[in-house]
């Protein structure tokens, strides 16, 4: 997007927040530090707000960025657009499922390392043992498994 159609959509959404609120344009521009005619400019399309005016402009009428300057919009994944839209309940379940799948995921490659030893140095393992060993190690995959 060109910036001129981004100071178009800018200086038109800066345009309803002030009729919907009834501010006029020097009151918005004293109370975030700007003149006046810096706000002119922008609104007349002559010259570009920072990211950070947008930003002051959005805390003053306590709206999103992204309300006044729509292209934020399109820089975001499409999970970060539909979250933004759910109620604070569902935004909690999704964030819990989230990190749900992550410690899934993070759970996949972790490598678990069992060690014993025996204080017998003579001691012979039989076949018999490694089989116990084993069962006991299959058992606590199962144990861990099931969390």
């Amino acid at each position: 997007m060109a910036d001129k159609e981004r100071n178009v959509i800018i200086a038109n959404n800066i345009k309803s927040l002030l009729k919907e609120r009834r501010i006029t344009q020097k009151a918005l521009a004293m109370a975030i530090g700007i003149s006046p005619s810096t706000l002119s400019d922008y609104m007349n399309l002559r010259s570009n707000p920072s990211h950070g005016v947008i930003q002051k402009i959005a805390d003053y009428f306590e709206v999103n960025k992204s309300d006044i300057d729509t292209t934020f919009k399109e820089n975001t994944s499409k999970i970060e657009q539909i979250y933004t839209l759910l109620t604070p309940e569902r935004k909690d379940r999704v964030l819990d499922f989230a990190e749900f799948q992550l410690k899934e995921q993070t759970k996949e490659y972790e490598v678990y390392t069992l060690a014993a030893h025996s204080d017998d140095p003579d001691k012979e393992v039989t076949q018999e043992d490694l089989d116990n060993i084993n069962s006991v190690l299959d058992e606590l995959d199962r144990k861990f498994d099931k969390k």
